[in-house]
């Protein structure tokens, strides 16, 4: 006789789970080197150089350590991009994973077939899982405490003597959304907040689950404190590129979370857009449904949906970090939303339906991101600038953090390199010995070389670099042909003859 699905045994949610884990890890890996990185990758292709006591003690960045520490287990300098890709490939594979106990928790098994496949599928969990930054440990970090946060509100007034092992997963997750990323701070204060609303709507309330939960919060966030005051030095500069939306472009932001982003790159940003906002009722929809079979989870999943971004933005006023890969953690509670609106519906075939067509939306945004979503070509440069560049050429950037991805890609074989400050009218040289920028001073006698390679991205190097040029050598040059990749070019300018030397 055929077992029920009531009566299958614990072990068919374990492999459940793996098999989503294992699909998930497959489209990971699948294309994992296949774009170029980014300049923030190469950012923490450099710190990971860095042992995790000088992380620590010195001011070398402003992200906790904790990632940079687990990708030197799969990376080392001259290695490629699919080897510093692969922890976050890991990571969303467990997030996936994550999402079958969650969805049993919620809903049943349909709910935990119907949030795995949506996460899967979502676009931007596949964006971050294949790009080597901090956002994809925040969000295994959320996704764990959102399991325990539902363990805990099933009873919260169990003894607390018999919810230690939900308890000590509430602190794993804190830990881990702290050391992440400093937007897990906020992330873990709005979580903690949903969840005292999700006490006060059950009756009675769990005031011992919820001041417990609150101290190990605290503790969590304390074992940051050593090294929060350099954070703290580097903070003044690190988010000052950062603008600050409004409030309607931060709804069009947040909308972006429920799967329907990279419909832009078929058809246009109104399609993503509408897509967006329906996803988003839909989701939406799916949570105040809820809210009749269990008042206390359901309010609290729509407290971790919207109040996470509403913090976020509500910051941005004191100091501006809303951006969508910032919130991209809410994309979990996008797909929570959707898997239960499915779930709601009464007839298994048009629970099957519905849940197919959303699974078929979001597919098409993940494969649009796959075939049209481009990244800084700085493979393609690098190759260029190595192949074209002569003994005694520099190359000449406008932002002081592009050497980084050359050197990621070029490592010893990189040419000297200069950093033009405008503002400042100076020049800094690169010395990798001391990895770190110095003043510019010509040798005594030593003549300008006859090349520069200037490297711009995305247009930020001022246009007159003739008489730029022209002040620091006393020398003409004119530009050659430039090369053009996405988000970058990059200029010879060779020497045409001599000029005096302008005075400062």
């Amino acid at each position: 006789m055929p077992t029920q699905p009531s009566e299958r045994p614990p072990y068919a949610n374990h492999l459940a789970a793996a098999a989503f884990g294992l699909i998930a890890l497959a489209c990971h890996l699948w294309g994992l080197d296949a774009k170029s990185l980014w300049g923030d990758e190469a950012s923490t292709a450099w710190h990971s150089t860095y042992s995790v006591f000088e992380l620590w003690t010195q001011p070398i960045t402003h992200k906790p350590p904790l990632y940079y520490w687990l990708t030197q287990f799969f990376w080392s300098p001259g290695d490629g991009e699919f080897a510093l890709r692969l922890p976050a490939a890991l990571l969303g594979a467990a997030v996936v994973a994550l999402c079958w106990p969650v969805g049993l928790l919620l809903g049943g098994r349909g709910t935990a077939f119907w949030l795995s496949l949506f996460t899967l599928l979502s676009d931007i969990h596949l964006h971050y899982s294949q790009e080597a930054r901090h956002y994809i440990l925040l969000t295994l970090g959320w996704m764990l405490l959102l399991l325990a946060m539902l363990r805990l509100l099933r009873n919260p007034l169990t003894p607390l003597t018999d919810r230690i092992g939900d308890l000590a997963l509430w602190t794993i997750a804190a830990l881990l959304m702290v050391h992440a990323h400093p937007v897990g701070l906020l992330y873990l204060a709005a979580s903690q907040l949903a969840f005292w609303f999700g006490l006060l709507a059950a009756r009675p309330i769990g005031w011992r689950i919820g001041l417990a939960t609150s101290l190990l919060t605290l503790v969590a966030t304390a074992t940051l404190l050593p090294w929060m005051h350099l954070a703290l030095v580097n903070a003044a500069g690190s988010f000052n590129w950062l603008q600050q939306p409004s409030a309607q472009q931060a709804l069009i932001q947040w909308s972006s979370l429920f799967g329907a982003r990279n419909l832009a790159l078929l058809g246009g940003v109104p399609l993503a857009l509408w897509g967006g906002i329906v996803l988003a009722l839909i989701s939406l929809g799916g949570l105040l449904v809820w809210l009749r079979r269990d008042r206390a989870v359901a309010v609290a999943l729509l407290g971790l949906m919207i109040l996470p971004p509403l913090t976020l933005w509500l910051t941005g006023f004191i100091k501006p970090v809303y951006m969508p890969r910032t919130i991209m953690p809410s994309h979990l509670l996008a797909m929570t939303g959707l898997a239960l609106a499915v779930s709601a519906l009464g007839a298994r075939r048009w629970r099957i339906t519905a849940g197919l067509a959303l699974a078929l939306v979001l597919a098409t945004s993940a494969w649009a991101w796959r075939v049209g979503y481009q990244k800084e070509a700085w493979r393609d440069l690098a190759t260029e600038l190595q192949h074209r560049s002569r003994p005694g050429d520099i190359a000449l950037v406008c932002e002081n953090q592009l050497y980084r991805p050359l050197w990621f890609y070029l490592g010893d074989d990189m040419p000297r390199l200069l950093y033009l400050d405008r503002r400042k009218r100076r020049l800094w040289i690169w010395r990798p010995d001391l990895r770190r920028w110095r003043p510019f001073h010509p040798a005594p006698g030593e003549a300008p070389p006859q090349t520069f390679w200037l490297i711009d991205r995305l247009g930020h190097c001022p246009k007159q670099m003739d008489r730029i040029l022209s002040f620091f050598t006393g020398r003409r040059y004119q530009p050659g042909p430039r090369w053009r990749g996405h988000a970058l070019t990059l200029t010879p300018w060779r020497e045409a003859g001599s000029l005096n030397r302008l005075h400062r």
